[in-house]
């Protein structure tokens, strides 16, 4: 679990910091075995550079002293034409294959839209005019397989005694669980519920989605009306038993923004969250996101999109912890391990991205894509065949 910045004491980490300045190093160290593959820098001066915007910059976190000071140390951000330059093509190609690979398929998504709407049926028989809200990677645009879960939410107007200072959300969960197995049984006859967990009830279907794919469930979450638009949603780990949160805003935000960008959002969303996947997880699926909708400014190439990405996430890790737009109600933790080690990794993922950059420059297609499978370590067959490893 990724630590409540509030605990981070030290007012510097020299380890963490240690820590970036040793990658840096190394991954430029790295890179200039290849140089002779193109003649561009990759130097600590060239790639990774010092860059004074980025001293302290606290994420709207309250107490800047608190987080660590990556010294300044930023991948140093490549112009636009260095990333759209027409030898990427095959790179691009490569990486709109892979990201269709690794999306949720078509199958996957029909059939949690007909549990979706079993469910919401549902719900509107159990809360007669109550509000029900999409959430999630499938309403947001960036679903992968195998599919985890389908994500609802209900909104209770005239429930005030659930509140903070009244009866909490246990005991609603617990009804709505039973009265939602009760309805849909007919429908699902292996559906259970379990309504002990942190936030949701968790509806588990039993059913057979593929030879070795496990089954997705259906999370429905009770909320409550928050001030100014947001909603109070269940956290049974405070006292009070509820967060204040924007999850339809989120949601909004984030299809405005991938619209806006002609699906290039979702798509390195979808990209950064499988190389994620593929390396312990540093990440969690909102770290992608926000930092994604801080990389990212308008329509972009496949391979551009993916190195802005880890070009600012590297440092933006590093300075701090990444706001969680979906919450207001303290401040958001850090990464899902450890901030040091995740720095490391989003700097190595960066190097190899670059490797795969520099070989397509110089025509060496097949050291481009070689690096690229490097780079995600999954074994995923290229278009034209040849399979990548880590």
């Amino acid at each position: 679990m990724g630590r409540n910045p509030q605990h981070e004491t030290a007012p510097r980490r020299p380890a963490a910091v240690d820590t970036v300045r040793e990658v840096s190093a190394q991954a430029a160290s790295a890179a200039r075995v290849r140089r002779h593959a193109a003649p561009y820098d990759l130097s600590p001066t060239g790639w990774l550079t010092e860059d004074a915007n980025h001293r302290g910059r606290t994420r709207g976190v309250r107490d800047r002293a608190a987080y660590l000071d990556p010294a300044s140390l930023a991948p140093r951000r490549r112009t636009d034409a260095e990333l759209q330059d027409p030898r990427l093509a095959r790179l691009d190609a490569w990486l709109t294959d892979r990201v269709n690979r690794v999306k949720a398929t078509d199958e996957e998504l029909a059939t949690a839209e007909f549990r979706a709407q079993a469910v919401i049926g549902a719900l509107d028989r159990i809360y007669p005019g109550a509000e029900v809200y999409r959430t999630g990677s499938i309403a947001h645009g960036d679903a992968m397989h195998p599919l985890n879960d389908v994500d609802l939410g209900v909104i209770l107007t005239d429930r005030p005694e659930l509140g903070p200072d009244g009866l909490g959300p246990r005991a609603e969960m617990r009804h709505v669980a039973g009265e939602l197995v009760k309805r849909l049984k007919p429908t699902f006859p292996k559906l259970s519920a379990d309504p002990e967990g942190k936030r949701s009830v968790v509806l588990t279907f039993n059913a057979v989605q593929g030879a070795s794919d496990p089954d997705f469930t259906c999370d429905v979450i009770i909320a409550l009306p928050g001030p100014d638009q947001t909603l109070l949603i269940p956290n049974t780990d405070l006292r009070g038993g509820w967060d204040q949160n924007d999850p339809r805003g989120h949601v909004d935000r984030v299809q405005r923004v991938d619209a806006a960008s002609g699906g290039s959002l979702s798509r390195t969303v979808r990209l950064a969250k499988h190389w994620r996947d593929r390396h312990g997880k540093p990440l969690y699926s909102w770290n992608i996101k926000t930092l994604a909708l801080e990389a990212l400014s308008g329509a972009s190439h496949p391979f551009e999109g993916l190195y802005r990405f880890f070009e600012h996430s590297a440092g933006a890790v590093a300075e701090g912890p990444t706001e969680n737009p979906g919450s207001m109600a303290y401040p958001p933790p850090t990464v899902a391990g450890n901030r040091g080690e995740a720095t490391r990794q989003l700097l190595d993922a960066l190097a190899r991205l670059e490797l795969a950059r520099l070989a397509a420059l110089a025509g060496k297609d097949d050291a481009a894509e070689q690096a690229l499978g490097r780079f995600f370590g999954d074994g995923i067959d290229g278009p034209g065949g040849a399979a990548f490893s880590g």
